[in-house]
């Protein structure tokens, strides 16, 4: 089901089409006559599942390279066993019971809650990028800061745009500003946004996650306790002292909140970059394997990494 390039077989049948090692997929995309019709999406179960149900939602046959893996599938894991007929080319009959109106409507409803599923595990990534480019519109001052957002799930979903008028609404540019200040460690808190500056002492992102008990963090996950957590940064945390210990229960805090959750980043710390890859890539990691961690710049977002994933930290978070 993994292949680099399209054949004659492939123009004509469905595919599950594998992101990254075969052995340790970091995502997924289904195409069915050659075009991309779902994905891609992160998480490898719920696109074989999905991959398995379009077969029967869209009453196809079986690809004569994949049939006995699919009837394998079928009869011995889902209980779809008749007594004749099959879903591969070379057989012309079809047990009623298999293409029966309740069984594609049963498959549907798998093949929906995959998809919803997924929308629902992880933000939207092209929504992030729209989130992201909305902070440094407003809240940018011209050196490093950091934001945590609380919001409604569907503002982190599939076509939100996020304006002034609709977005952040009791958190306007001008009161929030003043808070991030370099060499300040003062933090902007309300119901839905919390910010900071840099200060040599504290860096932006421990300012937002201590004192643990009572962070500002804590209290903005606490105000709503299944919405969309968004934690950006313009640097990413330093090795030396974030990812060493500072921020580590503060991102155990994010893990644990039962939301859509993200951590995001722009730029590399400066002093990181002197770092070599292996270093910055088993650092990183840290994130990952608690929150989803992307990168956003004006090219768009990337997913860097994400618990339960064996994937590393790919390079393109490392530059």
């Amino acid at each position: 089901m993994h292949q680099s390039a399209y054949t004659s077989d492939q123009i004509t049948s469905t595919w599950l089409r594998i992101r990254g090692d075969m052995m340790k997929p970091s995502g997924w995309l289904i195409s069915i006559e050659g075009h991309v019709v779902m994905g891609p999406h992160p998480f490898f179960l719920h696109g074989v599942a999905a991959f398995f149900s379009s077969y029967y939602v869209f009453n196809l046959e079986y690809p004569a390279a994949g049939s006995s893996t699919l009837e394998f599938i079928q009869r011995c894991f889902l209980g779809i066993n008749p007594e004749r007929g099959s879903k591969t080319k070379k057989r012309t009959t079809m047990n009623p019971h298999v293409s029966s109106v309740r069984l594609r409507i049963t498959l549907g409803i798998i093949l929906l809650s995959c998809i919803q599923s997924v929308m629902n595990e992880n933000v939207d990534i092209n929504t992030l990028y729209r989130i992201q480019t909305f902070f440094h519109r407003n809240y940018q001052t011209g050196g490093q800061y950091a934001v945590a957002i609380n919001v409604p799930q569907v503002q982190c979903q599939s076509g939100f745009f996020p304006e002034t008028n609709n977005f952040l609404t009791h958190d306007p540019s001008a009161t929030v500003k003043p808070f991030i200040n370099p060499h300040s460690t003062s933090v902007y808190r309300s119901r839905q946004l919390i910010a900071a500056g840099f200060h040599v002492k504290a860096h932006s992102e421990y300012l937002l996650m201590y004192p643990l008990d009572n962070s500002p963090l804590k209290h903005l996950m606490n105000h709503n306790s299944n919405g969309c957590v968004v934690f950006y940064t313009l640097l990413s945390p330093c090795i030396d002292r974030c990812l060493n210990n500072d921020i580590i229960p503060g991102l155990d805090q994010l893990k644990a909140y039962k939301g859509i959750k993200a951590f995001v980043f722009t730029h590399i710390y400066n002093k990181d970059k002197e770092n070599d890859k292996d270093t910055l890539r088993t650092e990183l990691k840290k994130i990952a394997d608690r929150v989803p961690l992307y990168r956003c710049n004006s090219g768009g977002c990337i997913l860097c990494g994400e618990p339960g994933s064996n994937i590393p930290v790919i390079d393109q978070c490392l530059n």
